[in-house]
């Protein structure tokens, strides 16, 4: 569990900018940076440990999936969905180690003003 996620996410219909700020408990942060379409090529990612790259596709108005990708192998798949509102952003993941699912988890993201 990080000590602090802050999450900012701006879609279009046909794009996605991507910006997440993570503070570990050891105090280390990592800032995630990503700009992709929701076309499902793979786009490159800075800042990540677990992906080189990453695919969004949108399922719904409300719903992004995406699949990261380290040295050409999955690594993380994920789907954000935003609330009716637009107020609550939910995010379910998991992470891979080869075929091997070892982690997952969901982080709830309220939106902040």
């Amino acid at each position: 569990m990080p000590q602090s996620w802050v999450l900012q996410l701006m879609a279009s219909e046909s794009d996605v900018s991507h910006r997440e700020e993570i503070t570990a408990f050891d105090g280390s942060q990592t800032i995630v940076v990503l700009n992709a379409k929701f076309d499902g090529a793979d786009y490159a990612v800075s800042g990540s440990p677990l992906m080189d790259t990453l695919s969004c596709t949108r399922l719904a108005h409300h719903v992004i999936a995406s699949t990261g990708k380290k040295a050409g192998a999955v690594s993380l798949t994920d789907t954000l969905t935003a609330s009716p509102d637009g107020e609550v952003l939910t995010l379910t993941y998991s992470i891979f180690d080869g075929a091997r699912e070892i982690a997952k988890g969901t982080g709830i993201f309220e939106r902040r003003r």
